[in-house]
């Protein structure tokens, strides 16, 4: 598997490796599934694969499928997450009136701008009522 390629789409190729040898009577036992599942991941993967190794005296192919799997979605919903956020962010910052290159002049400090008098009693009306 390379490094950013569909997890899902790799584990139905390998199962489908898998039951093209039982077809031809090539016995394999489940815990030698798991390690090659294993071992055919790239290396962002490495953090998992410890985890799974363990610790564990046996390992089953369907818990190993499981966790790659459970890993995959969390990894896409923290994902979706973050890009919202990151567009969120985004949003606020233009509402707030500041733009995304910032002089060089006032060395990180804002300039205030400076309240009208009659832009304060409207707030201070609309605090009341």
């Amino acid at each position: 598997m390379e490094e950013g390629s569909d997890l899902l789409e790799h584990i139905n190729t390998f199962n489908q490796i898998l039951s093209k040898l039982a077809s031809l009577e090539v016995s394999m036992e489940d815990e030698d599934k798991a390690l090659l599942l294993l071992s055919s991941l790239p290396a962002s993967y490495d953090h998992l694969v410890t985890t799974l190794l363990y610790g564990k005296e046996m390992l089953e192919t369907d818990e190993v499928t499981a966790a790659l799997l459970s890993n995959d979605t969390r990894k896409r919903v923290n994902s979706v997450t973050a890009q919202g956020e990151g567009l969120i962010g985004k949003v606020k910052e233009q509402e707030r009136g500041r733009t995304i290159q910032r002089g060089s002049g006032n060395k990180g400090r804002s300039k205030s701008r400076g309240v009208k008098q009659n832009s304060l009693v409207i707030i201070a009306r609309k605090k009341a009522i």
